[in-house]
């Protein structure tokens, strides 16, 4: 049996805390892995962290849009413009996926010229959807703008070493990795392009009459655009909404340290990017509902209270049904460009649980 410090807050017998700061990381996972822990990690990211940052000179008034699902959770008190899907998956294989194109976000990035998107990670400083995935997103697309315009003779837009460059995050992605990013680029435009996705090619051309490019801002390093930037890009501002370097109790970053993280303040175990995985820990709670009823998850509660009570407000909400069966999302199908047309995919087959 490991070592535990008990720590304990009660104002009235049933309302007592009792949560253990185990020395074993198994355990330490396993506590912090319960839904209210996870629950005022995002909270605390949302308050202490998030608010400042959207508030700051850099970001303050630009549009926010939440890569789903994880970046929901935490945009959602912010009132987002819109909503992307970037799987990290994707960009694990240097993928430019054919069933996520992603044209309403294009039509964002191209009204505003700036967008924030706002994403997490639960161990890394950014989430391989920021670093991977969007940037071969970006890269492609300019790409293959300027072969569209070549196909029917039109002027050409951008300048290839600058505007249809691949933009990665360097101080994150190994240059070994960068040079086979760099080499499959032409091989994923190929394939776009012989798909045939994109079906309103006039109306993507009008969209892009500046090329895609993205930044950065996390933690730990910040990369944003300058006025030059801005008058030749569009820009795409990827903020990792939670701190992935949180220092125990004093909320100093340490470079050194990505890992959960106990608060004596609230009495829980802090963990970056924890609306992760959805999945394992929210019981059928989605973002919508909890921020609409976030007042009623007190820190007080425990954490048997606090999964009765989001077992309560779920019901409510769904009815039985949803305590047997999956609720119905965004992971459950793949929309066909811009055709209003969805396939559902495995894990909308899935049998109940």
């Amino acid at each position: 049996m490991s070592n535990t410090n008990l720590h304990t807050s009660s104002n009235s017998p049933a309302n007592k805390i009792t949560t253990f700061e185990a020395t074993s990381s198994r355990e330490k996972k396993r506590s912090a892995n319960r839904v209210r822990h996870r629950l005022l990690s995002i909270r605390y990211d949302v308050g202490q962290y998030l608010r400042s940052l959207l508030n700051g000179k850099h970001l303050e008034g630009l549009p926010l849009v939440a890569n789903e699902r994880c970046g929901t959770w935490y945009a959602l008190p912010f009132q987002p413009h819109s909503f992307c899907h970037f799987k990290s998956t994707d960009g694990h294989v240097h993928l430019f996926s054919l069933k996520r194109l992603n044209l309403p976000f294009l039509k964002t990035v191209a009204k505003h010229q700036s967008v924030v998107l706002v994403d997490a990670s639960n161990k890394k400083e950014m989430p391989d959807s920021f670093s991977r995935t969007l940037p071969i997103w970006s890269c492609v697309l300019n790409r293959i703008a300027e072969r569209y315009r070549r196909d029917m003779d039109m002027e050409s837009l951008f300048d290839e070493d600058e505007d249809m460059r691949l933009y990665l995050p360097d101080w994150i992605i190994p240059n070994e990795e960068q040079n086979e990013m760099n080499h499959v680029i032409e091989t994923r435009v190929d394939e776009l392009y012989q798909s045939e996705a994109i079906v309103d090619i006039p109306g993507f051309l009008a969209l892009l009459q500046k090329p895609i490019r993205p930044f950065w801002i996390t933690p730990l390093h910040s990369e944003l655009p300058d006025d030059s930037a801005k008058s030749r890009f569009h820009c795409i501002i990827c903020c990792n909404a939670s701190n992935v370097c949180l220092d125990s109790n004093n909320g100093e970053y340490n470079r050194n340290k990505s890992r959960i993280v106990w608060r004596d303040d609230d009495q829980f175990w802090y963990t970056p990017g924890a609306a992760d995985d959805e999945e394992s820990w929210a019981r059928h709670l989605t973002p919508t509902v909890f921020w609409e009823v976030s007042d009623k998850f007190s820190p007080q509660l425990s954490d048997q209270q606090t999964e009765d009570l989001i077992d309560d407000v779920v019901q409510t909400v769904y009815g039985n049904e949803c305590m047997t069966a999956n609720v119905i999302d965004s992971e459950s199908y793949d929309w066909i460009g811009n055709l209003n047309i969805a396939i559902g995919t495995r894990r909308a087959g899935r049998p109940a649980r």
